[in-house]
This record gives structure tokens, sequence and C-alpha cells, in this order.
């Protein structure tokens, strides 16, 4: 066998190209590339060292990560400042946003692209009249890259609707720099753990 085409030889002898994608053996540890299958079905893809199973594996590095919490920032401070087209430059076009149903009475709580994201922010102005806060108190980054925030968030109105105070947690995930999911959901109410003032 070439020694190209055993662990270490990255390239197809007298092609300089690349091999890819990369074979494994998860008994004994080889790496075989692509000149080692040849002419085998998947029922012999074995290691040809130790006879063990052969797995696909990348060479190719994994992509950069974006940092998600300076994006996530970006966001709230577009929405305090209540600068819709900041907010929504910081939105996929295809952005999903899942909120809470308590905080939307009467209307879906589900948005989808940028009039979605545009619809969410008018809305919560809109049935929130009186004071809507929401003050982050913990956030965790998670395996995937996204950020899982915990916040305190009080909504009061002007009409007959009852005030909303709970801990709500959501998921914030991005892709390309911008926002391309969140999902909120109720964590705890505050009124469960203590009489409202």
């Amino acid at each position: 066998m070439s020694s190209a085409a055993y662990e270490g030889g990255k390239t197809d002898a007298g092609h300089g190209a690349p091999l890819s994608p990369t074979l494994r053996c998860a008994a004994c540890g080889a790496r075989w590339h692509t000149a080692a299958r040849r002419g085998r079905s998947p029922a012999t893809e074995v290691c040809l060292r130790c006879g063990g199973p052969l797995t696909e594996v990348s060479d190719q590095p994994l992509p950069r990560r974006e940092a998600p919490v300076p994006m996530l920032d970006g966001l709230f401070e577009a929405w305090h400042a209540g600068d819709c087209g900041r907010l929504l430059d910081l939105c996929h076009p295809e952005v999903e946003i899942i909120g809470i149903e308590a905080l939307f009475p009467g209307h879906d709580s589900r948005f989808h692209g940028h009039a979605g994201a545009r619809r969410w922010m008018e809305l919560i102005r809109e049935l929130w009249d009186l004071e809507f806060r929401s003050e982050p108190k913990e956030r965790r980054l998670l395996d995937d890259g996204s950020v899982e925030q915990v916040s305190e968030v009080v909504a009061r109105s002007s009409g007959d609707r009852p005030d909303f105070s709970a801990r709500t947690r959501s998921v914030w995930q991005f892709e390309g720099g911008k926002l391309r999911r969140v999902e909120f959901s109720v964590a705890r109410a505050v009124a469960a753990d203590a009489p409202r003032a």
C-alpha cells in the first residue's frame, strides 16, 4: 500500500491534492485516507492494520465560532434604546422569535423574519405600555455556541390585563454574526414564590 494512504499521508501520490474524507479506526486509532477504500465495500471497510471498523472524519478545521455574548449585548442595547432599525440589522433575515404566550394575549407569540421581529418589538410596547422591564440575571454559553439567559421580567399595562412578573429563560442562537433564533419560556412565576405588593 502507498504510504500516502496511511496515517499522516496528506496527499494523493503524484497529485498533491488533499484526500478527503479521512477514515479512522475506532479500535486502534489509525487514520487512513480515501486510497484505503478503493475496491472495498462498506461491509469490508475495516482497518488494514488491526481489522477494526473505519469511520469517516474530517481533516478540515472546525469553523471559528462567533463570540455570541457581545452580539446579545448589542441586541439588548438596541431594544432598550427603542432602535428598531439597529435591532433588525442584528437579526438574520429568517430570524425566528418564539415568545411567551402570556406576554401576547390575543396575538400569535411566534414571529418570523424581519417583519416578525419588528412586530414583536411593537407588540410588546403596545400591550405593556406602562412598563416592560427585562433584567438579565445569569448567562451561560452552551456547547453548541448558543447563549442561555435567565432574566427577571416585569410587564404592566394600562388596560385590564393582569401584570406579568416572572423569571424567564431564553436561548439565543446566532448565525453569521446575526440572531437566527430565540425562544423564551417561563422558568418561575414570581407570584408563586411571594405575594404581589
